[in-house]
């Protein structure tokens, strides 16, 4: 109650500094961006908006009141907003100066002035919060990433004194950036809604983007936490994405290596999977893609024994996009999810068993810096007998696939 009845006396006391304007002034206006800031134990910016840019820099000086104190509880980097000429905004930086039992408020009033052109619009105060020791921050993990075709992105929650897990199910709101050039329904789309649910017990969780059209131009996706009651942004408060579309695959590729075939046949991993009774590599063993970037028409020439596996013609679909785990070097890849029908799961010569399979597909360099197409070939039922006795103990191949280098001609 008591935050409460200062935070109406704060909005009074901010009304009461206004200065009477006449409605028939049209000139440009100079105004702060937001009505509500939160500052937790980093920096917060306060941004001030011209409509219209300054032809000399202008000084736009305000007023601190409130509960929390310069110098004590935060500090500010300076004493006015100073618009440049030919910019259309200016800033000051808050930063927090220790931790707080308890929140504080803080508020900015612009001073009322005459400035040759401009009018101080009605946005001439806002508030800041300052969160206690009790108060929560959401991160994204990244400040800026790359969308291909579907994107997972995460975020991690904190408290003020460090980790926190939240103990409900706790759902964060997402804000897109009006300085986002991609256009959501257009350019992409949430695939599970534009928010992201934080388990019980948990402090991090997911969201995904979905690329629907890439252009140029109209690339980039600019996100910001919703404000929430208690919590405020943590180190990367915003998340830039860049829609990149799906690699283009299109070409010859000669198929020149298994790369994790020492991984397999391995004994310190357990699998002992003799990569020689489904795979060779025979000379002029090749593949052919064409088409966009969404589909490929497949067509292969090969005598060796992968012809167990892929068909002579076949469409590749793109379904999703995933991070695959590369054992053999201890780290991590995203790759583009082919569907593709006809595929001979069993990689035999003798028998068969075709139906639609899943494959990882993406362009990298080898270590001669040729451009290479990495297929990973992990949705099979393999019947040799080391594959087999893998597949029984494994349940599935995802932690055992193929990986196949093409080299393009």
């Amino acid at each position: 109650m008591k935050r409460i009845f200062l935070y109406l006396l704060l909005v009074l006391a901010c009304s009461a500094c206004r200065s009477d304007r006449p409605s028939a002034d049209l000139s440009p206006q100079i105004y702060l961006d937001q009505m509500q800031y939160t500052l937790g134990k980093n920096s917060v910016d306060i941004v001030l908006t011209a409509q219209t840019a300054p032809k000399a820099d202008l000084r736009i000086p305000y007023r601190l009141s409130g509960t929390a104190l310069v110098g004590e509880d935060f500090s500010v980097d300076a004493d006015a907003f100073v618009l440049k000429a030919g910019e259309t905004s200016a800033k000051i930086t808050l930063t927090s100066l220790r931790e707080r039992e308890e929140a504080k408020i803080l508020q900015i009033a612009l001073l009322p002035q005459q400035l040759e052109g401009y009018i101080i619009g009605v946005k001439d105060y806002c508030l800041v919060n300052l969160l206690g020791k009790d108060g929560y921050l959401f991160s994204f993990t990244k400040n800026e990433d790359k969308l291909a075709y579907i994107g997972t992105f995460a975020i991690e929650l904190s408290s003020m004194t460090g980790r926190y897990r939240v103990s409900t199910p706790t759902v964060i709101d997402l804000e897109i950036d009006p300085k986002s050039t991609a256009v959501l329904g257009e350019h992409y789309e949430f695939v599970k809604g534009q928010s992201i649910t934080v388990a019980r017990n948990r402090n991090t969780g997911t969201f995904q983007i979905r690329m629907l059209r890439h252009e140029a131009g109209k690339d980039k996706i600019i996100l910001h936490f919703a404000e929430r009651e208690g919590f405020a942004e943590g180190v990367n408060g915003s998340l830039a994405i860049t829609i990149t579309g799906p690699q283009n695959l299109s070409g010859e590729w000669l198929l020149k290596a298994v790369v994790n075939k020492a991984y397999l046949e391995s004994p310190d991993n357990g699998y002992e999977a003799k990569v020689d009774e489904i795979m060779s590599i025979n000379s002029g063993d090749k593949l052919s893609l064409s088409g966009g970037v969404m589909e490929y028409n497949l067509s292969t020439s090969l005598t060796g024994k992968l012809a167990n596996y892929l068909p002579k013609q076949g469409k590749l679909r793109l379904s999703d996009e995933k991070i695959l785990e590369l054992y053999e070097s201890s780290g991590s890849a995203s790759f583009g999810i082919y569907s593709l029908p006809g595929v001979n799961i069993k990689f035999d010569a003798t028998q068969q068993s075709l139906r639609e399979a899943n494959i990882g597909l993406r362009i990298t360099q080898n270590s001669d810096k040729a451009e290479v197409l990495e297929m990973t070939i992990y949705d099979f039922e393999p019947l040799a007998p080391s594959w087999a006795n893998v597949l029984g103990i494994m349940g599935d191949m995802t932690y055992t696939p193929l990986r196949l280098h093409f080299v393009r001609q």
